[in-house]
């Protein structure tokens, strides 16, 4: 059965905590599985979400994702899926490249990754420019990207990167992650561990950003 219980949190009060008394619903199960618990609680929020959502209709079925499988795709174990972004690992493109940073990071570290935030319509030199000044705001020294454009009839990767991996692995990168004219996208590497964070950061902020997000 579901019951809705006046609670009082008599705790120091935080951003994503609310202070004080407020209500919550409790369920109350017995001999059951983590699929019981969630197929019941599915139509409950879905039917909140609903009512409160101007007639948006919420998908029937929440989508369940592994906790690693997050991580490496969105960079968060709460992603905001209406944020189109998913991050690749790329890494086999850079091994031995003539960009030396992420090869020498690659080569030195077994644990090292290069993971790409692709970042459709993100492709100008300005918007690319305004993530890496974001990026050594956040305390990172910045945010490789490479940006895609049609010289005459040719397709062309711009950008330091680019310039240093040359135009094969280039253009392989482009078609991994399914990028066009115009599309640009964004590199972080080192142990996935400790920039992980940051990822799902540069994924967030180019989504809205770019006006990505289904709002």
């Amino acid at each position: 059965y579901f019951q809705i219980a006046p609670c009082f949190r008599d705790e120091d009060p935080r951003a994503d905590r609310l202070p004080g008394e407020f209500y919550q619903l409790d369920l109350e199960m017995s001999f059951v599985e983590q699929d019981d618990v969630l197929s019941t609680m599915e139509p409950v929020l879905r039917g909140v979400f609903e009512t409160f959502a101007n007639g948006k209709p919420v998908s029937q079925k929440f989508r369940r994702i592994p906790y690693d499988e997050a991580m490496r795709t969105y960079g968060s174990d709460k992603p905001d899926l209406r944020n189109p972004i998913e991050m690749q690992a790329v890494s086999d493109h850079f091994r031995d490249s003539g960009f030396k940073v992420f090869a020498n990071i690659l080569a030195n570290d077994a644990k090292a990754e290069v993971w790409a935030i692709p970042a459709k319509t993100g492709g100008s030199r300005a918007f690319c420019d305004r993530m890496n000044s974001w990026a050594q705001g956040e305390g990172q020294p910045g945010l490789g990207y490479i940006f895609w454009r049609k010289e005459g009839e040719k397709l062309e990767g711009a950008g330091p990167i680019a310039k240093n991996i040359g135009e094969e692995r280039t253009e392989a990168i482009r078609q991994q992650l399914g990028l066009a004219d115009g599309d640009a996208a964004f590199f972080v590497a080192g142990d996935p561990k400790k920039f992980v964070t940051f990822a799902g950061a540069a994924r967030t902020r180019a989504g809205e950003e770019l006006n990505l997000v289904d709002r």
